[in-house]
């Protein structure tokens, strides 16, 4: 759910370059993104802790296919 939340803000973040862009070439005011630093520094930490549960995930699936005790 992560990556997809952050694929969503990169194409916004996208288009708002795009926009700041267009601004600046046709000489009008900046528009104002007031949340813009908060939601990226949120998506940042979450990013982050939910990249480690997802590499610790991964890292117990591969020690559960191994096999630890066999009998004979």
């Amino acid at each position: 759910m992560i990556k997809e939340k952050r694929s969503e803000w990169n194409l916004l973040m996208e288009t708002r370059q795009r926009l700041l862009d267009d601004n600046a070439h046709f000489g009008l005011k900046e528009p104002e993104f007031p949340l813009v630093d908060e939601v990226s520094t949120d998506l940042d930490k979450y990013d982050e802790m939910w990249g480690l549960f997802e590499e610790f995930n991964r890292e117990i699936s591969e020690m559960g296919q191994e096999e630890w005790i066999i009998f004979r």
